[in-house]
């Protein structure tokens, strides 16, 4: 029997079951393999009665042999260079770290720099506070020391071995957080294969654990934090440890650890409710009753070590109370310097509950299903608030969630900041030091300096959560409506009336319609592309449209869709061909060349310069003047200097192509499906589809091009509401006298005179000028 569990044919609920009830066999295994026939990374689940094939080439990874699930010889070959590949990285991420510990100026001086070191995380003080300890001096008495009992053991007995085992510790506990990282990706790919997932990312290899662990320990933030011994990573390593047994639904460790990091740091309660969610547990209130019971030994074993109560306020005071204002890349001390006494209280509530608050929405919107990796991203997401608005933050705050985002790799491409990101990291990395030594060492700047720079790098890490939430919203509304991805293909996007922010990207252009000769708005992105913009009228005054779960009344949809720009060139080419005579480019796309009409009482008149055209830019797209010798003919007459002259035989071939298009397109096709009608009225529809960006002349001539002639008569009872489309004529151009807000009407115009009608007024200043102030 050969099966494939990773893509199987079977219901979501029957793959659950079977996933579920092999995963309990002790004769099963789930590891990654790379084929040895595509060199793809497969991810292998196997069962002592299965063969477990590759994915893309059907090669055979896995088959049972004497009763228990094996790997095939070329893919164990292959699993065993991984495994190579996972110590050389490992060994090279220690050997840089006791390198960089092997310089003890380096070393002391990354243990005082404020980015990495803090009041409640400094190595500096937990040195001072035991030495305190071992002279029978309470430790907590004197200021200076504001971290927990237990890391005051532990390290008492740590200074009491060689010099090197510090140092090898910090390193090792590097490199059990990163294998930890390593074994999260994996499990939370596990539960990928479980949920719905995109049909693009089917074809997509997910990025590999090895791969997560290597950022995390290259990551310059990572190996500063870990050779300045900040304490901090003591905490960290307790979430990754909280977060990796969450994931094997291991309760008690996952509570035991996240009450660990809790006790160190305080901050970490809030990353209780998410690791609820991960392990999807229905006991919450044992749950809770094991956490507060890991907190309570937590604590008795501190009152035992130390044989007071002194610590609670001196760690956990310290840092909910903000009484060591020390400088850091938080938000917090430089306030609380400025701030009077009498509101202080008040703002301590404010800032400290502004921390907490994101608990709540982050997890009631990030919650998912039955073994969804939305929780895990939901701890990302706290992680990463955890490390702006705490009240002692670092660098290795930021390295934690840092490390956490590579895991849901399926989210990058939806972010739109990246480049922006990183830019404000590296700005801020690059400058703090710098103004740190201009604030105390040179004594040319201020606290400003410093603060302001703090300020830049937390909000890169806040338009990076922004950035990150936004992609796994987006993504998930992606997952939840696969139709809208086919329409973002078709690039038709459609806003209402209220909403006209979706295109705040794209610049708005004024030219003429090439039908009606109207003024009418178009748009083009950065990349030169030109964009049209219809409004959807509907039957009647007024229609109401339902998007997504709100119902819009006001009956305003527009859509914006791509446009050759040739149509809006082929009339201004016509206007200047009347003298007969090859034109350079800059002496066709004038305004003199342009006849706009506009409506007044029903009729059409020529307006010459009332209102600005943008037919000038029409050159910068890209790509134009290649495509004009689909039009025109062409004529070099210096080196680099090209004339034109629109030909009417080129023209009417390419309309011709234009409707053969039409004609070969999918959709079009499969609307007449269903209609018995003859091929040459398919035809004609064809022209009349293609007739919305063309003149009255033009269209003409292309039904005696095309040999066809119009039928009025039958148009109206064969095309388009028999077969289910909506009429072209509700689609409108959207000219600049439309607001995209609800307007009131405006009011009637005088009546003028027709002879007045056509007089040129450029220049002209308007009669209230007369009656302004000089």
């Amino acid at each position: 029997m050969a099966i494939d569990l990773l893509n199987p044919s079977v219901e979501h609920e029957k793959r659950s079951h079977k996933l579920k009830r092999l995963v309990q066999s002790p004769n099963s295994f789930f590891m990654d393999v790379k084929c040895p026939g595509c060199l793809n990374i497969s991810t292998v689940f196997s069962h002592a009665q299965t063969v477990v094939l590759c994915n893309s080439c059907g090669t055979v990874l896995c088959q049972p042999t004497g009763g228990r699930a094996r790997l095939t010889e070329a893919s164990l070959f292959f699993l065993m260079k991984t495994d190579s590949k996972k110590k050389l990285i490992y060994a090279t991420a220690l050997a840089l770290r006791l390198a960089l510990f092997s310089f003890p100026s380096v070393a002391n001086t990354l243990v005082e720099r404020v980015e990495l070191s803090t009041p409640v995380t400094s190595f500096k003080r937990l040195t001072e506070g035991v030495y305190l300890y071992n002279n029978n001096v309470p430790p907590y008495d004197g200021g200076v020391f504001h971290q927990s009992p237990l890391l005051l053991c532990l390290f008492s007995f740590f200074m009491t071995l060689p010099s090197f085992t510090i140092p090898l510790v910090y390193s090792l506990m590097d490199i059990v957080i990163a294998y930890s990282l390593s074994n999260i990706t994996r499990l939370k790919q596990q539960r990928d294969t479980l949920t719905a997932r995109l049909e693009i990312e089917r074809d997509i290899q997910p990025i590999l654990p090895e791969t997560v662990a290597a950022l995390y320990l290259l990551n310059p933030l990572t190996i500063l934090s870990c050779v300045s011994k900040s304490t901090l990573l003591f905490t960290n390593l307790s979430i990754i440890l909280s977060l990796l047994s969450a994931l094997k639904g291991k309760t008690k460790p996952t509570l035991f650890w996240i009450a660990l990091a809790s006790y160190l740091s305080f901050y970490p309660v809030m990353l209780t409710p998410a690791l609820l969610l991960v392990l999807d547990n229905q006991k919450i209130v044992y749950s809770v009753g094991l956490f507060v019971g890991c907190l309570s030994i937590l604590f008795g074993l501190s009152r035992v070590f130390v044989g007071s109560w002194d610590f609670v306020s001196s760690t956990y005071g310290t840092i909910i109370f903000v009484t060591d204002l020390t400088p850091n890349v938080g938000m917090f001390w430089y306030f609380f310097i400025e701030i009077f006494d009498q509101f202080r209280s008040f703002f301590m509530v404010v800032f400290q509950f502004h921390t907490f608050i994101f608990t709540a929405p982050i997890c009631i919107k990030l919650r998912g299903g039955a073994r969804s990796h939305q929780p895990v991203f939901a701890m990302t997401v706290l992680c990463g608030v955890m490390a702006i608005f705490k009240s002692y933050p670092s660098a290795s705050d930021a390295s934690l969630y840092l490390a956490l985002v590579p895991i849901g790799d399926e989210l990058f491409k939806y972010c739109r900041y990246g480049f922006l990101i990183s830019n404000l990291f590296l700005y801020a990395s690059g400058l703090a030091p710098i103004f740190w030594h201009l604030w105390i060492y040179a004594g040319s700047g201020n606290a400003n300096f410093f603060y302001a720079i703090t300020l830049v790098y937390n909000l890169g890490q806040v338009l990076l959560l922004v950035d990150l939430v936004y992609a796994a919203l987006r993504r998930e509304f992606d997952v939840k409506n696969p139709d809208a991805i086919e329409l973002l293909k078709m690039k038709i996007l459609a806003f209402t009336n209220r909403l006209d922010q979706d295109v705040n990207h794209l610049t708005e252009l004024y030219l003429p319609c090439p039908r009606s000769n109207r003024r009418s708005i178009y748009f083009h992105n950065e990349k030169g592309q030109l964009y049209e913009i219809q409004r959807v009228t509907g039957p009647g005054r007024k229609s109401c449209w339902l998007m997504d779960d709100t119902l819009y009344k006001d009956g305003a949809i527009r859509f914006i869709s791509p446009l050759d720009p040739l149509f809006i060139a082929l009339p201004i080419l016509e206007e200047a061909a009347k003298n007969d005579k090859f034109r350079e480019l800059d002496d066709i796309f004038t305004r003199e060349n342009v006849k706009i009409c506009v409506v007044d009482e029903g009729d059409f008149f020529e307006e010459e310069y009332d209102q600005p055209i943008d037919v000038h830019r029409l050159t910068n797209v890209p790509g134009l003047k290649e495509q004009l010798g689909h039009l025109c003919d062409i004529q070099e007459i210096a080196s680099g200097l090209f004339v034109y002259k629109l030909n009417e035989e080129n023209t009417l071939n390419w309309l011709a192509k234009k409707v053969e298009a039409i004609l070969s397109n999918g959709h079009f096709k499969k609307v007449f499906e269903t209609t018995t009608k003859e091929e040459e009225l398919e035809k004609i529809e064809a022209v009349y589809t293609l007739s919305n960006y063309l003149s009255k002349n033009w269209f003409s001539k292309l039904l005696v091009k095309l040999e066809l002639v119009e039928k009025k008569e039958e148009l109206g009872d064969i095309t388009n509401y028999v077969t289910d489309v909506s009429p072209s004529g509700y689609f409108k151009r959207v000219h600049p006298e439309e607001n995209f807000m609800d307007a009131p009407a405006k009011k009637m115009k005088p009546a003028v005179p027709r002879s007045l009608a056509k007089v040129n007024t450029r220049g002209m200043k308007p009669l209230t000028s007369f009656f302004t102030k000089k």
